[in-house]
């Protein structure tokens, strides 16, 4: 499954994961999407080309944590995916709540595709992202549930 992930990855232009994450300081390029059967590294995504990638949502904790010794050169999934090819990625900054990430996945692609329902517009992506959180903050959920969603790129 892994395999087959990776390799799709340079033909898709949005790619979404639900799923779990694991930031590794330490070992950076095993930082991992935590699939069914195995782990999605950063290094297996990194030999990949992605010429048509507009928009990856990394639904999972730690996918934008970076390491707070070595801020500026930490490396984590939401950048890889970014220097990969994607033009923008939605990460997390720490672990998340299971529950929050439907509900603002669900906000977010409603934003859009409220302008066509076939047809994202990726140039949202950063109002979406706002619309999402906005949706947790009006349930009253704490501050540490919503702020770790953000977006990343164009």
């Amino acid at each position: 499954m892994v395999d087959d992930i990776a390799s799709s990855l340079s033909s898709v232009t949005i790619a979404h994961f639900a799923c779990h994450g694991q930031q590794l300081t330490d070992k950076p390029l095993s930082s991992s999407l935590k699939l069914q059967d195995s782990d999605l590294k950063i290094s297996h995504i990194m030999e990949q080309r992605m010429s048509n990638a507009a928009l990856t949502f990394l639904c999972a904790c730690e996918m934008a944590m970076g390491d707070k010794a070595l801020p500026d050169e930490a490396m984590h999934l939401g950048a890889t995916l970014l220097f990969s090819g994607f033009r923008s990625a939605v990460a997390t900054m720490w672990l998340i709540n299971d529950a929050d990430g439907p509900v603002i996945a669900d906000t977010f692609y409603v934003h859009l595709l409220k302008d066509d329902p076939i047809i994202p517009n990726t140039e949202l992506v950063a109002e979406a992202v706002h619309f999402g959180t906005a949706d947790l903050r009006k349930w009253g959920v704490e501050f540490r549930r919503w702020v770790p969603f953000i977006h990343l790129g164009n």
